[in-house]
């Protein structure tokens, strides 16, 4: 079990420090989170971005497509898990400060985003689609299903232009 948690802390080390060509970021806030269970168990992982307020921190993971619109589903997915993490948080504090709240994010960047979206404005989702010329029925499903997930389990998607 030691061995194990020091490889993961070397990982998420790596993590942090490695921009992968496909991260299309809009700041450089790459940070460590390390999460805790109630057995004592510590999990480490990595945010992509993180924008910090007086009283809340926006935990942001990001995905990108560089040849579609939005993302793939399996990247999506992987995006998901970690909403789920996220939204499961009872205390979150910086350096072990003052508790704050935290605001999960699932950002998706494509360069061929005209207009930005997020999952607060589902009653846009079908203009926005045809805006950007999606012909497929089935991705508008699969948004339409996205934002009503972010909105039951309390994170937001955003779709942006890469930036």
């Amino acid at each position: 079990m030691i061995s194990s948690r020091h490889k993961a802390q070397k990982a998420q080390t790596r993590e942090v420090l490695t921009i992968h060509e496909q991260e299309k970021l809009s700041s450089m806030t790459k940070s460590a989170i390390t999460i805790t269970n109630y057995l004592g168990g510590l999990y480490h992982f990595t945010v992509d971005e993180f924008e910090a307020e007086l009283t809340s921190i926006s935990l942001i993971e990001s995905k990108h497509s560089k040849s579609s619109i939005i993302p793939s589903k399996p990247d999506i997915k992987d995006g998901l898990l970690k909403m789920i993490l996220y939204v499961n948080l009872n205390e979150v504090s910086i350096k072990y400060g003052t508790i704050i709240s935290a605001k999960p994010i699932l950002k998706l960047t494509s360069p061929y985003v005209q207009d930005s979206l997020d999952s607060n404005s589902l009653e846009s989702l079908k203009e926005w689609c045809q805006q950007h010329k999606m012909k497929h029925q089935s991705t508008f499903r699969f948004l339409q299903e996205l934002f009503e997930e972010a909105i039951i389990n309390t994170f937001l998607v955003k779709i942006e232009k890469a930036g």
